[in-house]
């Protein structure tokens, strides 16, 4: 091989290599694209739009109807003082994966309803070791959520996600309420 083959293939060879450290370069320069944003996830806990009842109903008349209101079909519960509907079967026993627990709900009377909502999991032991949330229920509809990130029991101590037993939703002085589907959400 003589000494010009031997100088042009090492100038072949050297621009090449500037060449892709130059690329390499540029790649670098370039922002690195925004994480995906996560998508959100939705799990119908209560599909009552889909026909689904409450396992269980206490001291309250319960019917499904075609609400103009909440624009679905939906449980319209006639509650008697201290009626309530809950279930102990239900679909979706690990909450842990969502972060949000959402519905709507429609108030046709004219004044407040203090709404109660009761989660029971395999921790709980009584009160102090159940969830209890309230929500006070201004005339028409309402959109309610309960931020499942940090919930904690009646006494402070986290609760249970992964293994929920038991929602009871109630309205203790009685009245009539429609609901729509409740949803189990991750996400925004």
């Amino acid at each position: 091989m003589n000494k010009h083959m031997c100088r042009y293939g090492m100038a072949v060879f050297l621009g090449l290599a500037v060449a892709f450290a130059v690329q390499d370069c540029r790649a670098e320069d370039k922002p690195a694209a925004a994480p995906a944003a996560p998508a959100v996830r939705k799990a119908k806990l209560w599909g009552f739009s889909k026909g689904i009842l409450p396992g269980d109903v206490n001291a309250a008349d319960v019917s499904l109807e075609d609400s103009t209101e909440l624009k679905q079909a939906a449980l319209k519960v006639v509650f008697q003082a201290g009626g309530y509907i809950s279930d102990y079967s239900l679909k979706i026993k690990d909450w842990s994966p969502f972060t949000k627990l959402r519905f709507q709900v429609f108030n046709p009377d004219k004044g407040i309803q203090s709404l109660n909502m009761t989660i029971k999991h395999s921790g709980t032991q009584g009160y102090p070791t159940r969830v209890e949330q309230n929500f006070l229920l201004r005339p028409g509809i309402s959109s309610q959520e309960v931020d499942l990130v940090g919930l904690s029991n009646n006494d402070g101590t986290a609760a249970n996600l992964s293994a929920i037993k038991q929602i009871t939703v109630s309205l203790p002085k009685g009245g009539t309420l429609l609901f729509g589907d409740f949803t189990l959400e991750t996400g925004d």
